[in-house]
């Protein structure tokens, strides 16, 4: 739903002309589109700074498009770090729709951290079923 930008963000709720309030869930400051609510909000931006850094990536996050095609064009192969890193940008984007959601709706707001160990338990639990050949 991410990639092919079909996700329900306030952006494209107006653009189907059901008002809302426009502001990001999480930050407050900018419009809620896709690129910022993944990419260019203080709070995505903190979670990806922990994520790239644990999987050892020195990456400045950009727009939604930038990081996309750099993931797919970094990111080929069937290596253990390449599969993990795969699971973690998923995971990444998975979170951090369900702490915009858990904002929008619960009104309930999580901190970086524990949005970053929902991202490592997901890791955790997808890479145990890796088979590592010596």
């Amino acid at each position: 739903m991410a990639i092919p930008d079909r996700l329900p963000t306030v952006n494209r709720l107006a653009r189907m002309g059901i008002g809302v309030e426009d502001k990001c869930r999480s930050c407050g400051t900018k419009a809620e589109t896709r690129s910022h609510i993944f990419f260019g909000c203080s709070f995505s931006k903190a979670v990806w700074e922990v994520i790239t850094r644990l999987c050892n990536v020195d990456r400045m996050v950009g727009c939604w498009d930038e990081e996309l095609n750099w993931a797919i064009s970094r990111f080929k192969g069937k290596t253990l770090f390449v599969s993990i890193f795969r699971i973690a940008w998923c995971a990444s984007v998975y979170c951090i729709w369900e702490e915009r959601n858990h904002r929008q709706f619960k009104g309930i707001s999580r901190d970086v951290d524990s949005v970053v160990s929902g991202i490592k338990e997901i890791v955790r639990l997808k890479s145990t079923r890796f088979v590592i050949k010596k």
